[in-house]
């Protein structure tokens, strides 16, 4: 075996370190999950990294065969995990967003609110005392009639 193949084969065998999971780094459980579809899925990169370590695909995939069967259930649990954190990050994206939204309009509504307030109190401000006239709501119904 070449250096080189030794080097490629190297990656082989932290992957299946990796597929183990024996180690207790904050990121061993993605490097498993990742080590595991690698394995799994025999892409184009597994196979050309068996193509430089002078090893089989066939043979890699022989080899590691009962630590996929041993790692399923953790892959199905850990994507599953994934999928619902990442539902629940949706879901808060959307209700932030829906406030952000309702803040906006109430904002408008504030500044509508006041622009009308504004309004009312300048005209109230310009009629001449004199001129202002009450009239009750019985009265008021009683001149429409």
């Amino acid at each position: 075996m070449t250096p080189e193949q030794a080097l490629w084969a190297a990656v082989i065998t932290q992957a299946v370190c990796d597929l183990k999971g024996n180690r207790t780094s904050p990121y061993a459980a993605n490097e498993k999950l990742e080590s595991y579809h690698w394995f799994k899925d025999s892409g184009a990169s597994f196979n050309h990294v068996c193509q430089l370590s002078g090893l089989s695909s066939g043979y890699v995939q022989r080899l590691v065969k009962p630590l996929l069967k041993a790692n399923k259930h953790f892959a199905e649990a850990y994507l599953e995990k994934q999928q619902s954190y990442t539902k629940a990050i949706v879901a808060a994206k959307t209700e932030k967003d829906a406030l952000v939204q309702n803040d906006k309009r109430r904002k408008k509504l504030v500044l509508e609110i006041k622009a009308l307030t504004d309004s009312l109190n300048k005209c109230h401000n310009d009629i001449p005392k004199a001129q202002c006239v009450v009239i009750s709501f019985s009265d008021f119904f009683k001149t429409k009639t």
